[in-house]
């Protein structure tokens, strides 16, 4: 007779109940969370600029905070903000996540690049402190000035000519002094890129500037 009886499980009260119901809807929730985390990752992948959008509006506060707490300066975190963003852009076909989030992804690149950034501007304040050419600038006269002015001229010219990348490549590896890797990184593409194509612009532009000293002659 007792086989054929269904019994109504009884209800469960009281705190222990409560709080397992509570991590049972926290667990559902971060499931929820996880599983949009990863669809969002694979529109990206497949180029989605939405998808980039929304994982921008999910964690740009954690990557600022990551910039900011090596910077300590808003415009310089902003950037690199930016910067993180672009580089996920750039490299999303290479990345490989840590469980379900791009945020752990992020917030590394973020320090990475911040990190990258302090060099550099501990670079270019130390540099500025023995300056040779703010102390060279006062030894020259008027016509060497006036020939310096006409060679930057040409060389700004002539890496204003060149394709988007080439140009960054410049500002990077001869401008700021970032290494190969670091500006690898920062553009989302290979070393060898960077260093082959460093390679081929410095024969460009010191053609440029052999021309202009030729036409001075």
């Amino acid at each position: 007779m007792l086989a054929s009886l269904s019994l109504p499980i009884p209800a469960v009260s009281g705190p222990r109940a409560a709080a397992s119901s509570t991590a049972a809807r926290t667990a559902a929730r971060s499931e929820l969370a996880d599983s949009a985390e990863r669809a969002l990752f694979e529109r990206l992948r497949d180029g989605d600029r939405e998808a980039l959008g929304e994982l921008y509006r999910r964690h740009s506060r954690a990557v600022y905070a990551a910039a900011i707490g090596v910077l300590r300066a808003r415009q310089e975190a902003e950037e690199i903000l930016q910067d993180t963003f672009v580089t996920m852009w750039h490299r999303r076909g290479a990345i490989s996540l840590v469980g379900e989030s791009t945020l752990p992804w992020l917030v590394t690149t973020s320090r990475f690049l911040a990190l990258n950034r302090a060099r550099s501007i501990s670079r270019r304040r130390t540099d500025s402190v023995n300056d040779p050419d703010a102390i060279e600038s006062r030894r020259r006269s008027p016509d060497d000035e006036a020939a310096l002015s006409e060679l930057r001229a040409r060389l700004e010219s002539a890496i204003a000519g060149l394709p988007e990348l080439d140009r960054s490549i410049v500002a990077l590896c001869l401008s700021e002094d970032y290494t190969y890797k670091e500006a690898a990184v920062r553009l989302g593409v290979s070393q060898a890129t960077v260093r082959n194509r460093l390679g081929r612009l410095r024969v460009r532009l010191r053609a440029a500037l052999g021309s202009a000293r030729e036409g001075e002659r």
